[in-house]
Protein backbone atom coordinates (compact mmCIF):
# COMPACT_ATOMS: atom_id res chain seq x y z
CA UNK A 1 0.00 0.00 0.00
CA UNK A 2 1.28 3.78 -1.18
CA UNK A 3 1.88 6.28 1.52
CA UNK A 4 2.48 9.69 0.76
CA UNK A 5 5.77 11.07 2.49
CA UNK A 6 5.54 13.34 5.03
CA UNK A 7 7.44 16.00 3.10
CA UNK A 8 4.71 15.77 0.23
CA UNK A 9 2.02 16.25 2.91
CA UNK A 10 3.84 19.46 3.78
CA UNK A 11 4.09 21.13 0.49
CA UNK A 12 0.95 20.13 0.19
CA UNK A 13 -0.28 21.87 3.28
CA UNK A 14 1.50 24.83 2.13
CA UNK A 15 0.58 25.58 -1.53
CA UNK A 16 -3.15 24.42 -1.10
CA UNK A 17 -4.25 26.78 1.30
CA UNK A 18 -5.36 28.68 -1.52
CA UNK A 19 -7.95 26.04 -1.83
CA UNK A 20 -9.75 27.08 1.54
CA UNK A 21 -10.95 30.61 0.18
CA UNK A 22 -14.32 29.93 0.19
CA UNK A 23 -16.55 31.75 -3.39
CA UNK A 24 -19.86 32.36 -3.59
CA UNK A 25 -22.08 29.71 -5.21
CA UNK A 26 -21.06 26.29 -5.78
CA UNK A 27 -19.40 24.36 -8.93
CA UNK A 28 -21.66 21.32 -8.99
CA UNK A 29 -25.55 22.08 -9.93
CA UNK A 30 -27.58 22.78 -6.77
CA UNK A 31 -30.20 21.28 -9.06
CA UNK A 32 -28.66 18.04 -9.37
CA UNK A 33 -25.57 17.65 -6.23
CA UNK A 34 -25.02 17.98 -2.77
CA UNK A 35 -21.51 17.72 -1.26
CA UNK A 36 -21.12 14.49 0.35
CA UNK A 37 -19.02 11.56 0.76
CA UNK A 38 -21.58 8.81 1.66
CA UNK A 39 -22.97 6.06 -0.18
CA UNK A 40 -26.08 7.01 -1.84
CA UNK A 41 -25.75 8.13 -5.47
CA UNK A 42 -25.01 11.53 -5.41
CA UNK A 43 -21.85 10.42 -2.89
CA UNK A 44 -21.11 8.07 -5.66
CA UNK A 45 -21.09 10.43 -8.55
CA UNK A 46 -19.39 13.48 -6.88
CA UNK A 47 -16.55 12.32 -8.70
CA UNK A 48 -17.64 12.38 -11.75
CA UNK A 49 -17.69 15.56 -14.40
CA UNK A 50 -19.87 17.91 -13.97
CA UNK A 51 -22.47 18.45 -16.32
CA UNK A 52 -24.20 21.33 -17.62
CA UNK A 53 -28.09 21.85 -15.56
CA UNK A 54 -30.82 23.46 -17.55
CA UNK A 55 -32.93 26.35 -15.55
CA UNK A 56 -32.56 29.35 -16.81
CA UNK A 57 -34.06 29.55 -20.93
CA UNK A 58 -34.13 25.73 -21.63
CA UNK A 59 -35.91 26.10 -25.12
CA UNK A 60 -32.92 27.71 -25.87
CA UNK A 61 -30.45 25.47 -23.57
CA UNK A 62 -31.53 22.32 -24.43
CA UNK A 63 -31.00 21.92 -28.31
CA UNK A 64 -28.09 24.71 -27.85
CA UNK A 65 -26.51 21.82 -26.01
CA UNK A 66 -26.95 19.61 -27.82
CA UNK A 67 -25.20 20.79 -30.82
CA UNK A 68 -22.26 21.83 -28.73
CA UNK A 69 -21.68 18.33 -27.32
CA UNK A 70 -22.25 16.40 -30.69
CA UNK A 71 -21.86 18.98 -33.37
CA UNK A 72 -17.92 18.57 -34.84
CA UNK A 73 -18.21 21.68 -36.51
CA UNK A 74 -19.52 23.72 -33.58
CA UNK A 75 -16.71 21.97 -31.55
CA UNK A 76 -13.64 22.77 -34.09
CA UNK A 77 -14.70 26.34 -34.45
CA UNK A 78 -14.88 26.68 -30.74
CA UNK A 79 -11.40 25.35 -30.59
CA UNK A 80 -9.85 27.00 -33.05
CA UNK A 81 -11.33 30.51 -31.96
CA UNK A 82 -10.38 29.98 -28.01
CA UNK A 83 -6.95 29.35 -29.87
CA UNK A 84 -7.07 32.56 -31.48
CA UNK A 85 -8.05 34.52 -28.79
CA UNK A 86 -5.25 33.60 -26.62
CA UNK A 87 -2.38 32.87 -29.14
CA UNK A 88 -0.77 34.56 -32.04
CA UNK A 89 -0.51 33.27 -35.05
CA UNK A 90 2.81 31.13 -34.92
CA UNK A 91 1.81 29.73 -31.58
CA UNK A 92 4.78 31.54 -29.67
CA UNK A 93 3.02 33.64 -27.30
CA UNK A 94 0.24 32.34 -24.95
CA UNK A 95 -2.25 33.77 -22.53
CA UNK A 96 -2.31 37.83 -21.82
CA UNK A 97 -0.40 39.95 -19.84
CA UNK A 98 -0.10 43.36 -17.78
CA UNK A 99 1.57 45.53 -20.53
CA UNK A 100 4.02 47.55 -19.53
CA UNK A 101 2.93 50.83 -20.96
CA UNK A 102 -0.87 52.11 -20.58
CA UNK A 103 -0.44 54.18 -23.50
CA UNK A 104 2.73 55.74 -25.49
CA UNK A 105 4.99 56.80 -22.98
CA UNK A 106 3.35 56.53 -19.88
CA UNK A 107 4.56 53.53 -18.10
CA UNK A 108 1.97 51.53 -15.58
CA UNK A 109 3.15 52.04 -11.90
CA UNK A 110 5.63 49.12 -10.89
CA UNK A 111 3.76 48.14 -7.54
CA UNK A 112 -0.01 47.95 -9.74
CA UNK A 113 2.08 45.93 -12.65
CA UNK A 114 3.44 43.63 -9.35
CA UNK A 115 0.30 43.09 -7.86
CA UNK A 116 -1.69 42.19 -10.55
CA UNK A 117 1.14 39.87 -12.38
CA UNK A 118 0.25 38.10 -9.69
CA UNK A 119 -3.55 37.76 -10.19
CA UNK A 120 -2.84 36.60 -14.00
CA UNK A 121 -0.27 33.97 -12.98
CA UNK A 122 -1.97 33.00 -9.91
CA UNK A 123 -5.98 33.31 -10.29
CA UNK A 124 -6.15 33.86 -14.16
CA UNK A 125 -3.29 31.73 -15.66
CA UNK A 126 -3.66 28.58 -16.83
CA UNK A 127 -7.06 27.23 -18.31
CA UNK A 128 -8.89 29.51 -16.07
CA UNK A 129 -9.36 32.33 -19.00
CA UNK A 130 -9.78 29.37 -21.54
CA UNK A 131 -13.07 28.62 -19.57
CA UNK A 132 -14.55 31.65 -19.93
CA UNK A 133 -14.04 32.11 -23.58
CA UNK A 134 -15.86 28.80 -24.16
CA UNK A 135 -18.62 29.25 -21.95
CA UNK A 136 -18.86 32.62 -23.89
CA UNK A 137 -19.11 31.34 -26.85
CA UNK A 138 -20.65 28.10 -26.48
CA UNK A 139 -23.86 29.54 -23.88
CA UNK A 140 -23.09 33.15 -24.07
CA UNK A 141 -22.27 33.92 -20.61
CA UNK A 142 -19.68 33.26 -18.71
CA UNK A 143 -20.14 33.10 -14.42
CA UNK A 144 -16.93 32.96 -11.91
CA UNK A 145 -17.46 33.04 -8.06
CA UNK A 146 -14.42 35.27 -6.68
CA UNK A 147 -12.73 33.88 -4.07
CA UNK A 148 -11.66 36.94 -1.54
CA UNK A 149 -8.88 36.18 0.86
CA UNK A 150 -9.92 39.00 3.84
CA UNK A 151 -6.62 37.74 5.85
CA UNK A 152 -4.45 39.01 2.98
CA UNK A 153 -6.56 41.37 1.43
CA UNK A 154 -6.00 39.55 -1.93
CA UNK A 155 -8.39 37.26 -4.73
CA UNK A 156 -6.68 33.51 -3.90
CA UNK A 157 -9.09 32.21 -7.19
CA UNK A 158 -12.24 32.16 -9.16
CA UNK A 159 -14.70 29.09 -9.72
CA UNK A 160 -16.54 28.54 -12.55
CA UNK A 161 -20.88 28.46 -11.63
CA UNK A 162 -23.10 26.48 -13.93
CA UNK A 163 -24.62 29.09 -16.65
CA UNK A 164 -28.00 27.82 -16.78
CA UNK A 165 -28.55 28.27 -13.14
CA UNK A 166 -27.16 31.67 -12.74
CA UNK A 167 -30.08 34.57 -12.73
CA UNK A 168 -28.39 38.28 -12.75
CA UNK A 169 -30.30 40.24 -10.97
CA UNK A 170 -30.80 44.12 -12.29
CA UNK A 171 -33.54 46.51 -11.18
CA UNK A 172 -35.68 48.57 -13.44
CA UNK A 173 -33.20 51.27 -13.37
CA UNK A 174 -30.72 48.52 -14.63
CA UNK A 175 -28.63 48.70 -11.68
CA UNK A 176 -27.07 45.60 -10.94
CA UNK A 177 -28.29 44.08 -7.26
CA UNK A 178 -26.77 40.63 -7.67
CA UNK A 179 -26.75 37.49 -8.66
CA UNK A 180 -28.66 33.99 -7.55
CA UNK A 181 -27.29 30.19 -8.31
CA UNK A 182 -31.16 28.67 -8.25
CA UNK A 183 -32.52 24.92 -8.11
CA UNK A 184 -35.30 25.55 -9.88
CA UNK A 185 -36.91 28.56 -12.10
CA UNK A 186 -39.04 30.11 -9.10
CA UNK A 187 -36.61 29.17 -6.31
CA UNK A 188 -34.99 32.44 -4.65
CA UNK A 189 -32.26 31.93 -2.84
CA UNK A 190 -28.95 33.53 -1.76
CA UNK A 191 -28.24 37.21 -3.41
CA UNK A 192 -24.41 37.00 -3.74
CA UNK A 193 -23.29 40.31 -3.86
CA UNK A 194 -22.00 42.06 -7.19
CA UNK A 195 -18.68 42.07 -6.37
CA UNK A 196 -18.22 38.45 -5.66
CA UNK A 197 -19.51 37.41 -9.21
CA UNK A 198 -17.36 37.90 -12.95
CA UNK A 199 -20.31 37.64 -15.36
CA UNK A 200 -18.62 37.49 -18.91
CA UNK A 201 -21.63 38.24 -21.78
CA UNK A 202 -20.43 37.58 -25.30
CA UNK A 203 -23.06 39.10 -27.82
CA UNK A 204 -25.10 41.17 -25.12
CA UNK A 205 -29.06 41.15 -25.63
CA UNK A 206 -30.18 43.09 -22.07
CA UNK A 207 -29.29 40.69 -19.09
CA UNK A 208 -27.69 37.83 -20.80
CA UNK A 209 -25.28 37.36 -23.81
CA UNK A 210 -26.09 34.95 -26.77
CA UNK A 211 -24.48 31.55 -28.17
CA UNK A 212 -22.02 32.07 -31.06
CA UNK A 213 -24.59 29.08 -32.66
CA UNK A 214 -28.05 30.69 -30.65
CA UNK A 215 -29.31 31.55 -34.85
CA UNK A 216 -28.27 28.18 -36.03
CA UNK A 217 -30.12 26.60 -33.15
CA UNK A 218 -33.27 28.73 -33.88
CA UNK A 219 -33.33 27.66 -37.67
CA UNK A 220 -32.73 24.17 -37.14
CA UNK A 221 -29.63 24.01 -38.80
CA UNK A 222 -28.13 21.60 -36.59
CA UNK A 223 -31.52 19.14 -37.08
CA UNK A 224 -30.82 19.60 -40.39
CA UNK A 225 -27.40 18.47 -40.66
CA UNK A 226 -27.80 15.75 -38.68
CA UNK A 227 -31.60 14.08 -40.41
CA UNK A 228 -28.78 15.56 -44.15
CA UNK A 229 -26.02 13.29 -42.69
CA UNK A 230 -28.13 10.20 -41.87
CA UNK A 231 -29.81 10.55 -45.08
CA UNK A 232 -26.71 10.60 -47.18
CA UNK A 233 -25.15 7.48 -45.00
CA UNK A 234 -28.27 5.64 -45.32
CA UNK A 235 -27.69 6.01 -48.93
CA UNK A 236 -24.33 5.32 -49.08
CA UNK A 237 -24.76 1.38 -47.56
CA UNK A 238 -27.50 0.93 -49.87
CA UNK A 239 -25.86 1.58 -52.84
CA UNK A 240 -22.44 0.05 -51.73
CA UNK A 241 -24.63 -2.79 -50.86
CA UNK A 242 -25.36 -4.56 -54.46
CA UNK A 243 -26.36 -8.07 -53.95
CA UNK A 244 -26.06 -11.00 -56.42
CA UNK A 245 -29.21 -12.37 -57.57
CA UNK A 246 -29.68 -16.72 -58.25
CA UNK A 247 -32.27 -17.11 -61.10
CA UNK A 248 -32.59 -20.41 -60.90
CA UNK A 249 -33.86 -23.06 -64.11
CA UNK A 250 -37.21 -23.19 -65.21
CA UNK A 251 -39.22 -25.63 -63.25
CA UNK A 252 -37.29 -26.39 -60.16
CA UNK A 253 -38.77 -26.71 -57.00
CA UNK A 254 -37.96 -25.85 -53.45
CA UNK A 255 -35.75 -28.34 -52.43
CA UNK A 256 -33.71 -27.97 -55.23
CA UNK A 257 -33.51 -24.38 -54.27
CA UNK A 258 -32.37 -25.23 -50.54
CA UNK A 259 -29.88 -27.78 -51.82
CA UNK A 260 -28.50 -25.09 -53.88
CA UNK A 261 -28.24 -22.57 -51.48
CA UNK A 262 -26.62 -24.61 -48.77
CA UNK A 263 -24.24 -25.67 -51.70
CA UNK A 264 -23.22 -22.09 -52.53
CA UNK A 265 -22.96 -21.45 -48.57
CA UNK A 266 -20.61 -23.90 -48.12
CA UNK A 267 -18.43 -23.21 -51.14
CA UNK A 268 -18.26 -19.23 -49.49
CA UNK A 269 -17.13 -20.56 -46.22
CA UNK A 270 -14.03 -21.95 -47.73
CA UNK A 271 -13.11 -19.08 -50.00
CA UNK A 272 -13.23 -16.97 -52.86
CA UNK A 273 -16.16 -18.36 -55.36
CA UNK A 274 -14.44 -17.68 -58.63
CA UNK A 275 -16.84 -20.41 -60.86
CA UNK A 276 -20.00 -20.83 -61.47
CA UNK A 277 -21.65 -24.10 -62.90
CA UNK A 278 -25.01 -23.31 -64.28
CA UNK A 279 -28.18 -25.47 -65.94
CA UNK A 280 -29.84 -24.03 -68.62
CA UNK A 281 -31.83 -20.61 -68.04
CA UNK A 282 -30.04 -19.95 -64.39
CA UNK A 283 -28.03 -16.90 -64.30
CA UNK A 284 -25.97 -14.94 -61.57
CA UNK A 285 -26.17 -11.43 -61.70
CA UNK A 286 -25.84 -8.10 -59.70
CA UNK A 287 -29.01 -6.06 -58.77
CA UNK A 288 -27.71 -2.93 -59.97
CA UNK A 289 -25.18 -2.30 -62.77
CA UNK A 290 -25.48 1.58 -62.85
CA UNK A 291 -22.98 4.29 -60.97
CA UNK A 292 -25.53 5.62 -58.74
CA UNK A 293 -25.38 9.61 -58.09
CA UNK A 294 -24.96 11.24 -54.30
CA UNK A 295 -24.22 14.68 -55.25
CA UNK A 296 -27.11 15.64 -54.17
CA UNK A 297 -27.31 14.49 -50.91
CA UNK A 298 -24.02 15.02 -50.63
CA UNK A 299 -24.49 18.82 -51.26
CA UNK A 300 -27.02 18.98 -48.94
CA UNK A 301 -24.63 17.93 -46.10
CA UNK A 302 -22.21 20.78 -47.35
CA UNK A 303 -25.29 23.16 -47.63
CA UNK A 304 -25.58 22.91 -43.60
CA UNK A 305 -22.34 22.33 -42.29
CA UNK A 306 -21.86 25.56 -44.44
CA UNK A 307 -25.05 27.29 -42.41
CA UNK A 308 -23.00 26.35 -39.41
CA UNK A 309 -19.90 27.36 -40.32
CA UNK A 310 -20.90 30.79 -41.30
CA UNK A 311 -22.45 31.53 -37.60
CA UNK A 312 -19.26 30.69 -36.36
CA UNK A 313 -17.10 33.41 -38.30
CA UNK A 314 -14.33 31.35 -38.43
CA UNK A 315 -12.77 30.54 -42.23
CA UNK A 316 -13.98 27.67 -43.83
CA UNK A 317 -10.41 26.33 -44.51
CA UNK A 318 -9.84 26.07 -40.73
CA UNK A 319 -12.97 24.40 -40.10
CA UNK A 320 -12.13 21.60 -43.11
CA UNK A 321 -14.44 22.66 -45.68
CA UNK A 322 -13.00 23.28 -48.54
CA UNK A 323 -14.55 25.92 -50.98
CA UNK A 324 -13.05 25.66 -54.80
CA UNK A 325 -13.97 28.51 -56.26
CA UNK A 326 -13.59 31.25 -52.86
CA UNK A 327 -11.59 33.78 -53.41
CA UNK A 328 -9.42 36.23 -51.19
CA UNK A 329 -10.02 39.65 -52.23
CA UNK A 330 -7.45 42.14 -50.56
CA UNK A 331 -7.21 39.95 -47.61
CA UNK A 332 -10.64 40.82 -46.13
CA UNK A 333 -12.06 37.25 -44.72
CA UNK A 334 -8.72 37.16 -42.90
CA UNK A 335 -9.20 40.92 -41.57
CA UNK A 336 -12.80 40.14 -40.34
CA UNK A 337 -11.55 37.50 -38.64
CA UNK A 338 -9.40 39.31 -36.97
CA UNK A 339 -11.91 41.87 -35.99
CA UNK A 340 -13.87 38.97 -34.61
CA UNK A 341 -11.18 37.67 -32.71
CA UNK A 342 -10.62 41.61 -30.88
CA UNK A 343 -14.14 41.22 -30.36
CA UNK A 344 -14.54 38.45 -28.16
CA UNK A 345 -10.69 39.83 -26.61
CA UNK A 346 -12.99 42.86 -25.66
CA UNK A 347 -15.78 40.67 -23.91
CA UNK A 348 -12.97 39.15 -22.05
CA UNK A 349 -10.97 41.96 -20.91
CA UNK A 350 -14.49 43.34 -19.24
CA UNK A 351 -14.60 40.35 -16.91
CA UNK A 352 -10.47 40.19 -16.31
CA UNK A 353 -10.52 44.30 -15.80
CA UNK A 354 -13.75 43.51 -12.89
CA UNK A 355 -11.39 41.60 -11.16
CA UNK A 356 -7.93 43.00 -11.18
CA UNK A 357 -9.78 46.33 -10.38
CA UNK A 358 -11.38 44.76 -7.28
CA UNK A 359 -7.70 43.24 -6.72
CA UNK A 360 -6.01 46.64 -5.86
CA UNK A 361 -9.27 47.89 -4.28
CA UNK A 362 -8.59 45.35 -1.60
CA UNK A 363 -4.80 46.16 -1.77
CA UNK A 364 -5.80 49.86 -0.89
CA UNK A 365 -5.08 51.39 -4.02
CA UNK A 366 -6.94 54.71 -5.06
CA UNK A 367 -9.58 54.20 -8.13
CA UNK A 368 -7.72 57.05 -10.02
CA UNK A 369 -4.28 55.12 -9.88
CA UNK A 370 -5.62 52.12 -11.84
CA UNK A 371 -4.13 52.89 -15.16
CA UNK A 372 -3.00 49.51 -16.72
CA UNK A 373 -3.55 47.86 -19.96
CA UNK A 374 -4.33 44.26 -21.13
CA UNK A 375 -1.78 42.78 -23.41
CA UNK A 376 -2.88 39.80 -25.73
CA UNK A 377 -0.54 38.18 -28.72
CA UNK A 378 -0.88 39.99 -32.26
CA UNK A 379 -2.93 38.21 -34.44
CA UNK A 380 -0.84 37.26 -37.54
CA UNK A 381 -3.20 38.13 -41.02
CA UNK A 382 -0.95 38.91 -44.17
CA UNK A 383 2.19 37.21 -43.98
CA UNK A 384 3.26 39.86 -45.67
CA UNK A 385 2.18 42.97 -43.72
CA UNK A 386 3.95 44.70 -40.54
CA UNK A 387 3.11 43.82 -37.07
CA UNK A 388 1.69 46.56 -35.10
CA UNK A 389 -0.44 46.92 -31.82
CA UNK A 390 -3.34 49.24 -31.29
CA UNK A 391 -4.77 50.09 -28.44
CA UNK A 392 -8.80 49.70 -27.42
CA UNK A 393 -10.84 52.21 -25.74
CA UNK A 394 -9.95 50.10 -22.06
CA UNK A 395 -6.72 50.76 -22.60
CA UNK A 396 -6.36 46.70 -23.67
CA UNK A 397 -3.52 46.24 -25.85
CA UNK A 398 -4.69 44.08 -28.72
CA UNK A 399 -2.83 42.85 -31.18
CA UNK A 400 -3.60 43.67 -35.13
CA UNK A 401 -1.61 42.68 -38.35
CA UNK A 402 -1.41 45.63 -41.37
CA UNK A 403 -2.29 44.37 -45.33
Amino acid sequence: MFTTPPILKRIWNAISSVFQTETPGQIRPVSYYTVGTDQSDIGRNFDLEIREPIVRSPDIARPLAEMIEFCPEASAAIIEIRGSVLSSDDGDDMGFTIADEVATGVNVEPEIKKILDRVVDEVLGGTNSELAIERMLEWGDAFAGIGVNTRLMQIDRIVYLPTWEMFRIEDNQSRLLGYEQRRFLTDHRELFHPLTICHWRFRRKMLYGRSLFAESVKANDWEHLKQATEDLAAAARSIGINPNVHRLPDGCDDEYATAYRQQYEEAKRRGTVTDFYLMPTADVAKVGNLNPDLTALANTVLLWRQRIAMSSRVPNYLLGIHNAGAKDIAGQPALGYARFINSIRRNLTEGIRQICDLELALRGIPKERWLYAIKYPRIGVNPYGKATASTDDNNTLIGTEDV
